[in-house]
């Protein structure tokens, strides 16, 4: 692993942690916060050794953590956290798997979404959009 990713991935990883324990919208305790978005942090450090499978546990991780803890939408840390991990996805894997990251793009979006509550058409597809680019 190169020393950027890791910087980065630690770097996004500690501030995804401390968003989520100090966040005002907080949902579930702050340890319960701490434990959930820690062990997304940890996959995300990671990311770049597995860059398919780390990449698919940690959509599908941010799906179930907002449904335990706060919810994923309400951090921007989040957002940087799957940018990133979207990005670095597409740079480092074939195009086949590169369209499985994009499928479960397109059905993490929309769960995530609907855990927030949104239920605007735009709230869907700009997200998508953002991500696919």
């Amino acid at each position: 692993m190169r020393k950027r990713d890791l910087a980065i991935g630690l770097a996004l990883a500690a501030a995804m942690a401390v968003e989520a324990a100090t966040t005002s919208g907080r949902d579930g305790s702050v340890l319960l916060n701490i434990a959930l978005y820690g062990f997304i942090g940890a996959q995300f450090v990671l990311q770049p050794l597995r860059p398919l499978e780390l990449t698919l546990t940690i959509l599908s991780s941010l799906m179930l953590v907002s449904l335990a803890a706060t919810d994923v939408a309400t951090m921007t840390s989040t957002l940087l956290v799957v940018l990133v991990t979207v990005f670095r996805a597409a740079s480092m894997l074939a195009d086949r798997h590169a369209l499985v990251v994009a499928g479960a793009v397109v059905v993490a979006v929309p769960v995530i979404t609907v855990e927030h509550g949104g239920s605007n058409v735009g709230d869907y597809i700009f997200p998508i959009a953002i991500f696919a680019i």
